[in-house]
């Protein structure tokens, strides 16, 4: 296992972490970056920085790995807004986190604001919901 996506919820949003394992950092993704790019978000999820350690311990992967739990600790960065696609409403933070993880899946390389923006997202939803209710199959309606 390389890496595993953590969709997170801090107070009234949520962002999308994805743990780099072998490069020791958690990368965040949030739709709801500050004006210099940045998320300011950085401190509320470094709490995974305490929880990752211990669950991979108790998962076995130090051990499987056959590497030190407290010889690199992981660190966090923010993706940069000129990097992923910015919301422009305050309720588009959950689509927004589910595309981001769809490209990171597809192995699509940032940047990504030419791939989809927030002109994208009420046909983001509507596939969303179509994916929901036909369980992922096709679907021959309009």
């Amino acid at each position: 296992m390389d890496s595993v996506l953590i969709p997170c919820h801090l107070p009234g949003h949520w962002v999308l972490c994805h743990v780099l394992f072998n490069e020791g950092k958690v990368l965040l993704f949030d739709s709801l970056n500050e004006r210099n790019g940045t998320s300011h978000r950085l401190k509320d999820v470094r709490a995974l920085l305490y929880l990752l350690p211990y669950l991979l311990k108790h998962a076995g992967y130090y051990k499987e790995m056959k590497i030190d739990p407290h010889a690199s600790p992981f660190t966090v960065q923010s993706m940069r807004s000129e990097l992923i696609p910015q919301q422009d409403d305050g309720y588009s933070c959950g689509v927004f986190l589910m595309k981001y993880a769809e490209l990171i899946l597809a192995g699509v390389k940032t940047p990504w604001n030419s791939v989809f923006g927030q002109k994208d997202i009420k046909g983001i939803r509507k596939a969303i919901s179509i994916d929901i209710y036909t369980n992922g199959q096709p679907c021959n309606s309009p």
